[in-house]
This record gives structure tokens, C-alpha cells and sequence, in this order.
């Protein structure tokens, strides 16, 4: 089950955003040595969290094991965009940014991880689908937009990689449409009509 926590209900499940950031803290600035994002408390946040972002939050055995998150109009890298990019999203004015996708390392292997990432690509969907969000951008390693393509997503690459902290960092713009959810499900091979299914909490 993927519960998905809005800014309205944040302060409610402040419990669950915390466990969120500190995983996003270990994965990104701990493990990938993104220094930039590095905070004191071990809670990795920014001016998007936890109003301006919708969280979607991945449970295992009660706890957060897997994260990400919609920015509606926002969520951009300021250190990597480009005006080639800001022009690419400006002409699309319900897009929305999503980012911090990443699932507990402890847990990573086997098909545990699959389960988990396969869920949280699919709620994503799903919700964008019910809230009328055509596309979502993403700046991410480019194997996770190969993915996409992979799983049946039209993605369109904006402008060039860039390098971030020893990384490869690339620019996608991913169409919301029934037929792309349905491609992925089955590519996925999901059979279950309950997986990935999304809570409001």
C-alpha cells in the first residue's frame, strides 16, 4: 500500500514525512554524496516540503521503506536546470516535477525492491491520472528514464546530461495516459488489481 500524504494532511503525519526525509537523507546525501542536500538533523528537505509536495510514501511491516514525490508546478534542480529546460516546462503550465524517488537500502535486492519501486511508479501514475496531470518532469539517472521507456512510457529527453556530484543527471518529460498505465502494469507484470493501489492518509 502506498499512502499518499498532501499539504493538508502533513501536519497529521508528520511521523511519516520524517521517516520519509531521513530516508531521502541516507539515499541521497549519504549514499550518492549529494553534499549539497546534507542537513544537520538528518532530515533531507526543502522549500517544497511538506507544502508545496504531495508525498507518496511506500510501507513495509510498518514503516517507510520507499519514497517520492509531485511538485504541481515546481520540484526543478536550480543547480543543473537550464534555460533550454525552464522553456520546455514553462509551455507546459500543468505539469508537475517529480523527485526523490528512491526505496531503503537495506532492502534492495530480489524482488522486494521491485515490488516496492514497481508500486510507487504506479501509484504516481495512477494519481496523476485522477488529478488531470498530463505530464510529469523528472531529472533523474538516465537508466530510470530507460526504465520508463521500457515499462511503455513515452519520455521526452530535454536537453543534455549533466554531471551532479559524480553523477549523471538527465531531464524527462513523461506522458500521463491510461494506455501508458495499462503497458506498464502488464510489463511489470502485475496481475494483482489491488497493487500499487494509493491512501490518503
Amino acid at each position: 500500500m502506498i499512502h499518499i500524504v498532501t499539504p493538508e494532511t502533513a501536519l497529521t503525519h508528520n511521523d511519516l514525512l520524517e521517516q520519509a526525509y531521513r530516508l531521502r537523507h541516507r539515499i541521497f546525501v549519504e549514499e550518492k554524496g549529494w553534499t549539497a542536500w546534507t542537513k544537520p538533523d538528518g532530515l533531507e528537505r526543502d522549500e517544497y516540503d511538506p507544502g508545496g509536495s504531495i508525498s507518496f510514501l511506500a510501507m513495509s511491516q510498518g514503516r517507510v521503506a520507499g519514497c517520492a514525490r509531485l511538485v504541481p508546478g515546481g520540484g526543478m534542480n536550480k543547480e543543473i536546470i537550464t534555460g533550454e529546460k525552464i522553456a520546455a516546462l514553462t509551455s507546459r503550465p500543468q505539469f508537475c516535477g517529480l523527485g526523490r524517488f528512491c526505496v531503503d537500502m537495506d532492502i534492495r535486492g530480489g524482488t522486494k525492491i521491485k515490488n516496492l519501486a514497481s508500486a510507487l511508479i504506479l501509484s504516481l501514475l495512477g494519481y496523476a491520472l485522477e488529478n488531470d496531470i498530463p505530464e510529469i518532469f523528472c531529472e533523474t539517472d538516465p537508466n530510470f528514464l530507460i526504465l520508463l521507456r521500457f515499462l511503455g512510457l513515452r519520455v521526452e529527453i530535454v536537453g543534455k546530461p549533466m554531471p551532479y556530484y559524480g553523477h549523471t543527471m538527465l531531464m524527462g518529460i513523461i506522458d500521463v495516459t491510461q494506455k501508458g498505465l495499462e503497458t506498464c502494469r502488464d510489463r511489470l507484470s502485475v496481475n494483482d488489481p489491488h497493487f500499487g493501489e494509493r491512501m490518503a492518509v
